[in-house]
């Protein structure tokens, strides 16, 4: 999978929350909706664009990912857009602190 830049530009990783209707508890099902999503707003080059799952609510119907800050929006807007099998409501942001180094 393509690496996003964000490392060169030391902007670190931001976690999403969102709502997914109707639930899945497979975490390939929802892998594969994210990218679907990304390909159909973005097209192939954005669908590959790395993120990873943090957790998974399923009494709230919520799903928590964690991307590079650069590729966030991407993220936020494919989702909303996306007209597949699943619904995603984005619900909040946070920012993911960068472990401190003593260099």
């Amino acid at each position: 999978m393509p690496r996003s830049k964000s490392k060169l530009r030391g902007e670190g990783k931001t976690e999403l929350c969102f709502h997914v209707d109707p639930f899945s508890d497979d975490e390939l099902v929802l892998r594969q909706a994210i990218q679907n999503a990304m390909e159909q707003t973005f097209g192939l080059t954005r669908a590959f664009t790395f993120f990873d799952f943090v957790s998974k609510d399923p009494q709230a119907s919520e799903i928590s990912i964690s991307t590079a800050v650069i590729d966030a929006s991407y993220f936020k807007a494919a989702l909303a857009a996306y007209s597949g099998n699943y619904r995603f409501s984005f619900l909040r942001e946070a920012k993911i602190p960068e472990p401190h180094s003593d260099e």
